[in-house]
């Protein structure tokens, strides 16, 4: 069966038409397109005429017929936690999560949906137990997804969260080795460490390059006929190597002052890493991949790189193009 993934971002929506459910799943075509402004709300995502629009004359341009819709959902709002748990049976989990619940999140679950991911078996002193990534995920937020579904006449299949799409692609990507990936978006930045094909640490710190795109803009060295948007700007442009000879150069200048706007981004970074590092002596991470809508600012991996004293590399496009970066993991659940 042919499914549609979509991850809705604050600037950008990309759209996949690939295998669902299958163990070697193939991508057939995919594309992107400006998210329109305000799809993007607080309680997740809005009903838009100008998104709807643009979203079927892009599926009837690339002669997508699938209208099955799995949503890739990227959202603040949904909070993550590491638990340990008896080694139930697989079918007693979500009911074992559910009975308690108040030990995993001090939220008003009757709002929230638990979901999680099955990290597998390890050893607690001389016991082993089951470990999970559980998820809470807002009702509203799940209802949102499921109004603009049926407003875009679409049939929605699943939602999943953009943090397993992450662990799912580098898992292919990176196999058993250590690995830490950084997903750089508009206003937020997700830091994935993967070892020995588990998730051993995610974070989202609310930093991401909204800011180094308004000092860009704000600079007016860049026309816009000739850059309409500022990403174009970064991504062709290199806005982060300030020749510290020629201060009084205002490309240069504003180059200084791109650089500090990602500083808080990167700070938090280093500091995830130093979290992750402190608590895991002999399991050194030893290089970074960036992906995400921010991956592909030119220099960002050497400034990275040089600010957290190891390699940073960019996923390759032809890797996104044959990783299923959208694959359920299959024991994360919305519903049944």
């Amino acid at each position: 069966m042919k499914i549609l993934s979509i991850e809705i971002g604050v600037d950008v929506t990309h759209v996949l038409e690939m295998d669902y459910r299958v163990k070697n799943p193939k991508v057939y075509r995919s594309f992107s397109f400006q998210t329109p402004v305000g799809v993007i709300g607080e309680a997740g995502v809005r009903k838009s005429e100008e998104f709807r629009t643009a979203l079927h004359k892009l599926l009837d341009a690339n002669k997508i017929k699938t209208r099955k819709t799995l949503f890739v959902v990227n959202s603040g709002k949904i909070a993550s936690r590491e638990v340990l748990i008896p080694m139930i049976k697989e079918n007693r989990i979500k009911d074992f999560l559910n009975t308690n619940s108040a030990d995993f999140f001090p939220v008003d679950l009757s709002r929230y949906q638990l979901v999680y991911r099955n990290e597998g078996v390890v050893q607690q002193d001389t016991v082993k137990k089951r470990k999970l990534y559980v998820f809470a995920v807002p009702g509203d937020l799940v209802q949102s997804y499921e109004e603009l579904a049926d407003f875009c006449s679409l049939e929605l299949t699943a939602l999943d969260y953009v943090g397993n799409s992450v662990f799912q692609m580098m898992h292919k990507a990176v196999g058993n080795n250590i690995c830490c990936s950084v997903k750089l978006d508009n206003n937020a930045t997700m830091i994935t460490i993967i070892n020995q094909g588990m998730v051993v640490l995610q974070r989202t710190v609310f930093y991401g390059f909204e800011e180094v795109e308004k000092v860009v803009v704000d600079s007016g060295l860049f026309p816009k006929e000739q850059y309409p948007a500022a990403m174009d700007i970064l991504q062709q442009t290199d806005c982060l190597d300030a020749n510290q000879a020629a201060p009084e150069c205002a490309m240069n200048a504003m180059r200084a002052e791109a650089v500090e706007a990602l500083r808080p981004m990167i700070g938090n970074i280093r500091r995830v890493l130093d979290y992750y590092q402190s608590r895991n002596n002999g399991a050194e991470v030893k290089e970074c991949f960036l992906i995400g809508n921010g991956a592909y600012i030119k220099g960002l991996d050497r400034l990275m790189s040089l600010e957290l004293n190891l390699p940073v590399h960019k996923v390759r496009r032809y890797i996104l193009n044959r990783m299923n970066t959208t694959k359920k993991c299959r024991n994360i659940k919305i519903w049944n």
